[in-house]
């Protein structure tokens, strides 16, 4: 059986596996996973799918496995803005976490603030 962090891990891979990077600046692609994988992990803890040790498990290892993304990471989980777009995306993820939304809709709702 898969932990917990592994799942967390896996979802917020697979949220944002089919963004078009091209389309957007390296800085706004980070910060969007990265608000994407916060945004998973509390709606996970919600549900009773993770505990908070896992998920401050995974907030330590997200940033340490993907080195590229530590600003990125360290901005959505401390600036206003960062908050915001967690805030705004939250809601779209469903009762299950999975999401409800494509990646463009999911990206469109938060580009107000990954900027």
């Amino acid at each position: 059986m898969k932990s917990r962090l592994s799942v967390l891990a896996a979802l917020a891979t697979l949220v944002f596996a089919g963004l078009p990077a091209q389309t957007l600046d390296k800085e706004v692609h980070s910060r969007a996973r990265s608000v994407v994988f916060i945004a998973l992990g509390e709606c996970l803890l919600k549900a009773g799918k993770t505990s908070q040790e896992k998920l401050d498990e995974g907030y330590v290892k997200f940033p340490k496995k993907y080195q590229y993304i530590k600003p990125a990471f360290e901005w959505a989980s401390t600036s206003r803005n960062g908050q915001e777009a967690i805030k705004a995306i939250s809601p779209y993820l469903g009762a299950d976490c999975a999401g409800l939304l494509n990646d463009e809709q999911a990206v469109k709702i938060m580009m107000p603030y990954l900027k």
